[in-house]
Order: structure tokens, then sequence, then C-alpha cells
């Protein structure tokens, strides 16, 4: 895998804490993580729509769980969308949002307490920037955010459209990797039927659209070459876990089961011991009784013996 080299060291960001003791008395008080040092607000929210829920948001919320998953456990690896990025410090106006994105090798501390990415914080912006297409974003990710992704140095740059004919891209998957602060296209090849696929060095992970016939349109699927696996994405995820559920639920029924034919054998085990105590003490009061019996027997015939023997 094609990795970035790792930031130079950047100054710990400050604390909410630390902020209130520099920062000027008139910010409202909750909303000093909001403000840099010089006093600059930038806000979490930049006014603009969200994905459209019929034609992006799927695929958007596929890319980011199938990514979020695969680098959960990677430290220093932030996977996010449709925060802000701010790029220029003391200017909130140089502001973008991504559909998804994925910064290596960022101290998260600079993130956790804020929903917007800083890139002077960071120390660099983020690695892989991906949009899906709508028909209100396309003119704008082909050509203004383009700009601003190359200008802020993102490695790559990947456009997914998903109707079948590229509706709004004129294309339905691109890449393109900065070279000299310009992008140059990354190949994109027929997969088969109704798939493309291209290779992101900087994920290295393959990045495909896929046609699903039930949904009627293209889907964004991340292949793993070196394991030559997909990567979950979130109906599978689902469906794994409920087929883990279902497993466990047959174990614990097996298990239940099991336990219950424990307890039945040690159960028919008592009852037997039981009925072998009781025989062998009803057999020794037998033996006692016919012993008793054959005493007394005994004791009338010596008794019968002497009285012949008078007289």
């Amino acid at each position: 895998m094609t990795t970035p080299q790792p930031a130079p060291p950047v100054s710990p960001s400050p604390s909410p804490a630390s902020l209130l003791e520099t920062l000027p008395p008139d910010i409202p008080l909750g909303d000093e993580h909001l403000y840099d040092e010089d006093g600059c607000y930038y806000p979490e929210a930049d006014g603009e729509p969200m994905p459209d829920p019929d034609y992006q948001d799927r695929n958007v919320r596929s890319a980011r769980y199938q990514l979020d998953g695969f680098y959960y456990h990677r430290p220093g690896t932030y996977v996010s969308g449709n925060t802000i990025i701010y790029y220029e410090r003391n200017n909130a106006r140089r502001s973008v949002s991504p559909d998804c994105y994925v910064a290596f090798d960022v101290d998260y501390s600079h993130i956790y307490y804020r929903t917007s990415y800083w890139v002077w914080e960071l120390g660099k912006p983020p690695d892989f920037v991906l949009e899906v297409a709508s028909k209100t974003t396309a003119t704008v990710d082909t050509g203004h955010k383009m700009s601003i992704y190359a200008g802020m140095g993102v490695i790559e740059y990947w456009l997914f459209d998903r109707s079948p004919d590229g509706e709004y891209y004129g294309f339905r998957l691109a890449g393109f990797r900065l070279v000299n602060g310009r992008y140059e296209p990354i190949p994109v090849v027929e997969d088969g039927p109704d798939r493309l696929r291209g290779y992101s060095p900087t994920l290295g992970l393959d990045i495909r659209w896929e046609y699903d016939a039930e949904l009627e349109h293209g889907v964004i699927r991340f292949y793993n070459p070196l394991t030559e696996e997909y990567l979950l994405d979130y109906e599978e995820s689902f469906g794994a876990l409920e087929d883990a559920r279902a497993e466990r639920d047959e174990a614990r029924t097996a298990r239940d089961e099991a336990r219950d034919q424990v307890r039945e054998a040690r159960t028919a085990r008592d009852n037997a011991q039981t009925e072998r105590d009781e025989a062998r003490d009803q057999a020794r009061a037998e033996r006692a009784a016919r012993a008793a019996a054959e005493a007394e027997l005994a004791a009338l015939r010596e008794q019968l013996r002497r009285q012949q023997e008078q007289p």
C-alpha cells in the first residue's frame, strides 16, 4: 500500500479550557472550540444542503462505512465526510465539505472535540477525497472543488456517478492523482458487464462501480487486492451480524439442550442409585429377617430336643 509520508509535528491542539483564557470574553460559553487562538470563528455547518437522500446518500454512507471499517484499527487514520474542512487560517470562507475523505498520520486529538477539520492544526489536508454526483453538485465537483483540492494538496481525488450513463459527471467513475500540483487521471477500466475498476495507490484498494439490478443504478465498492475480498458495506455487515446472532442463538440452544440432557442423565443416575440403595436395604432387611427366623427356628428345635430328653 502506498501511504503518504507522516506529516511534520504540529503543536498540540488547545483545549476548550485553555482557549477560554485567551479568547475574547464575548465568545458564547460552549462555543470556544469553534474559535482559534486569534478569535476567528469557524462554524461546524456551512449552510449547504446535505447529500441528496435519493441520489447521493446511500453511496456516500456506504463509502464511509466501508473505509471506516477497514481503517478502524489503524492508528492515526481519520475517515469522515460531510464535515467542513477549513484550509486557510483566519479565513472561515476558505472551506470545503467533501462527501467522503481519509487522512493518514494525523493526531485525532485535534478533531475529537469539534466536527470540522482545520488543515493548519492537523498539519496536512486529507490524503483521499471522494465526491458522489448529484444534479446540484456535479458542476462544482468537477470544477471549483477540484481546484480547491489540488491547491490544498489532496493526493487523490475520485468522482462517482451512480447513473449507468454518467448522467451528471459525463462518466461513471474517475480518479485523479496529484502530480506537480495538477491532477492527472488514474486509469479506470471495464471489469466485466456493468462494472468499472480503478486502483487507488493512496488507499491500496480498488474502487469499483458496480451495477445493482435491484436498485437499478451503480453502487460503490472497495476491494482489497491483497486479500482478494470486498470491504463489507452496511448491508453485508448487518447481514453478517444477523448470521452471527443466529449462530449464537443456535449455539445457545444446543448448549441448553446439552445441559438439559446432562441434567436428565444425572437425574436418571441419581434415581438408579436410589433404587439400588433401596434394593440393597431391602435385601439387608430380608437377610436379617431370614436370619432372625432361622435363629427362632433353631431355638424351638433346641427346646423340643431338650423336652424329649427329659425322663
